[in-house]
């Protein structure tokens, strides 16, 4: 399907495949100087909360699990558990618990790191885009506020 450019946006001839998240679809468009081209939809097993890119890769998290798509193959592979800890019983009249916040962090081309609560802790884990673990895992007592990175430059 091609769509014609609004008026007055220009859009720059790359050819890169831009995403809009969806309620149950991630749909794959390439931008080129005057039209924009849908390329595939992905359906979804839930609800994105969040999404992260990488070249061909798409880490993403629902309201349960983190995965992993291939954009150019459209494949979908579950990685872990946004929470690993067993639903609590909310007591009568206590305020509900809110659900954990999911993190996707790009570290480099094809990897990231995804937090997953265990009850006890929250671990970090690097994962490529083909969803193997790298590097070493990280533990935090708690489940982080927030988490970024930062590149160190050197100058001599």
């Amino acid at each position: 399907m091609r769509h014609q450019a609004p008026v007055g946006v220009h859009i720059p001839p790359t050819g890169e495949a831009h995403l809009r998240e969806g309620s149950r679809f991630i749909w794959v468009y390439k931008l080129h100087a005057t039209d924009i081209a849908e390329t595939k939809d992905i359906p979804l097993p839930g609800r994105i909360r969040l999404a992260k890119r990488s070249g061909r890769f798409l880490c993403i998290a629902d309201d349960e699990n983190y995965n992993m798509i291939d954009l150019e193959t459209a494949s979908f592979l579950p990685l872990l558990p946004v929470s690993q800890a067993p639903p609590e019983e909310p007591s009568p009249g206590a305020p509900q618990t809110p659900a954990v916040k999911p993190f996707i962090l790009v570290i480099s081309d094809s990897e990231f790191l995804i937090l997953s609560w265990t009850g006890a802790s929250t671990l970090g884990l690097f994962i490529t885009g083909e969803g193997e673990p790298v590097r070493g895992t990280l533990e935090w007592a708690q489940h982080p506020i927030s988490v970024g990175t930062c590149s160190l430059l050197a100058s001599i």
